[in-house]
C-alpha cells in the first residue's frame, strides 16, 4: 500500500470538491473559516504544483484539439477588457480585486481541466464532483426535514447555497459534469434521480428549465459515444424520485406550512412563470435604463456592487451585469468567447453540442454572479474538453 499515493489522490478529491461545491466560501461567510473563500483555489494550485513536480514538469495528457486554446484566448480577451474597465470603475480597489478573482478562477479551471485529461487522475476529479453533488443535494434535503434550522433562512429549501435558485442551479451544473465525467451509466442514473428530486423540492423555476436542458444535453452526449441506457432502470429511478418529491411536499404542507402549495398555485397561474410585475423584472428595467447612460464602455468592473447607484438589488442576469459594468464591448467579448467554446465542440464532435452550451448560456440569464462562481469556469473548461474526456470513457 502506497500511503503517499493515496494521500495525493485524497487531496485531489478534496481540492476539486471544495472548488465545485463552494463549501469553503459558505464556511467563510458563516464566520467558521477565516479566509475560507481562497482555500479551494489554493488547494487546486497546490495540487497542480505537486503533480508537476512529481512528473518533473512533463505532464502527460490525452490528445486534445487546439480549439480549447483558441476559446481560452477569446475568453482572455474579455478579461483584458474587464481589466481596462477597472480604471474607470467607481471603486478601483474592489474592481481590481474582482478582476484578480476572475483570472484566478479561470486558472484554477484550466488546471482542473488538465488534471481531468491526465489518464491516472480523471477518476479522482469525478469523485470530487460526486461528493459535491451529495453535499449540495443532501443539505437541501436537510432543509426539507428541518427547515431554517441549519442552512437557509427562507421558506423553501436551499441547503448550503442559501438561495433555493442557486442550490437548484448548482446541482444541475454538477449533474452536467457528472454526465461528462462518470463512466458508469447506472451510477449516473441514480445521481440524476437524486439531483432531480432536489431541484424539484426547491421549486426553482430557473432550476426546472436548466435541469430539463441538462438531461437532454447529457443524454445526447452519452448516446453520441455509444453508451446504452437501461430504460427499465431509468423508469424505476423516475418512479422513486416522484415518490420522494411527493413525500417531501406532503411533509412540507402538513407539518411545516403551505408555502409549497401556494407557490405551485402561483407558478401555474396566469403570469406565474413570466410575471412582468415581479421585483426582479423591475430591477432589470432599472439596470437597463442605467446602461443606456453609458452603453459602449459601461460604468466599470464591479460597479454594480459599489453602492454608487440608487438601485437596491442585483441584476439577477449575468448579461445585464456585464452590460452595465463593461458595456457593449465587454458583452461582445464575452459572447464571442462562449461561441468559440461552442463551435469548437460542434466542429469536432457534432452540432448536438449546441444543447449543453445553450444550458450554460441560459444559466447566465438567471444568475448575475457567475463570474464570481468558480463552478462556472470549471463547467466551461470541462465542457470544452468533453469530446476528449468522453472518448476515454467510451465503452
Amino acid at each position: 500500500m502506497n500511503i503517499k499515493k493515496m494521500f495525493l489522490e485524497f487531496l485531489i478529491v478534496i481540492s476539486v470538491f471544495l472548488c465545485v461545491s463552494g463549501l469553503d466560501i459558505y464556511l467563510s461567510r458563516s464566520g467558521y473559516l477565516v479566509g475560507g473563500s481562497l482555500i479551494g483555489v489554493l488547494f487546486v494550485l497546490g495540487m497542480f504544483f505537486i503533480l508537476a513536480m512529481k512528473s518533473n514538469g512533463h505532464i502527460k495528457i490525452n490528445n486534445a484539439s487546439i480549439w480549447p486554446l483558441i476559446s481560452l484566448w477569446a475568453f482572455f480577451s474579455f478579461l483584458i477588457w474587464v481589466l481596462c474597465s477597472v480604471f474607470f470603475a467607481p471603486d478601483i480597489v474592489s474592481a481590481g480585486l474582482a478582476f484578480f478573482r476572475y483570472c484566478l478562477y479561470m486558472l484554477v479551471a484550466i488546471f482542473i481541466g488538465i488534471i481531468v485529461l491526465m489518464p491516472s487522475y480523471k477518476k479522482y476529479v469525478t469523485a470530487g464532483v460526486i461528493v459535491a453533488i451529495l453535499l449540495i443535494c443532501g443539505t437541501i434535503w436537510v432543509d426539507v426535514i428541518s427547515p431554517k434550522k441549519y442552512f437557509s433562512e427562507g421558506a423553501r429549501p436551499a441547503g448550503i447555497m442559501i438561495n433555493p435558485n442557486a442550490g437548484a442551479q448548482a446541482a444541475t451544473m454538477l449533474l452536467l459534469l457528472a454526465f461528462v465525467l462518470l463512466r458508469s451509466t447506472r451510477s449516473l442514473l441514480i445521481i440524476m434521480g437524486f439531483v432531480a428530486v432536489s431541484v424539484l423540492v426547491t421549486l426553482s423555476r430557473s432550476g426546472f428549465l436548466l435541469l430539463f436542458l441538462c438531461i437532454l444535453s447529457g443524454f445526447y452526449l452519452r448516446k453520441e459515444i455509444g453508451f446504452s441506457f437501461n430504460y427499465k432502470f431509468l423508469v424505476s429511478v423516475a418512479v422513486i424520485s416522484l415518490f420522494l418529491v411527493g413525500s417531501a411536499f406532503v411533509y412540507f404542507n402538513m407539518v411545516v406550512n403551505l408555502t409549497v402549495l401556494n407557490r405551485l398555485e402561483y407558478m401555474f397561474s396566469d403570469g406565474g412563470f413570466v410575471d412582468l410585475d415581479d421585483p426582479r423584472v423591475q430591477l432589470a428595467k432599472k439596470y437597463f435604463d442605467l446602461w443606456l447612460e453609458r452603453p459602449i464602455l459601461g460604468f466599470g468592473t464591479a460597479s454594480t456592487y459599489s453602492g454608487e447607484f440608487d438601485i437596491k438589488g442585483a441584476t439577477h442576469n449575468l448579461y445585464l451585469k456585464i452590460l452595465v459594468e463593461n458595456g457593449v464591448i465587454g458583452l461582445s467579448f464575452f459572447i464571442i468567447s462562449l461561441l468559440c467554446f461552442m463551435f469548437g465542440n460542434c466542429i469536432r464532435s457534432g452540432w448536438g453540442y449546441v444543447l449543453p452550451w445553450c444550458l450554460v448560456a441560459a444559466w447566465g440569464v438567471f444568475a448575475n454572479g457567475l463570474l464570481d462562481n468558480r463552478l462556472f469556469y470549471i463547467v466551461i473548461v470541462i465542457l470544452s474538453l468533453s469530446p476528449a474526456i468522453m472518448r476515454v470513457n467510451k465503452p
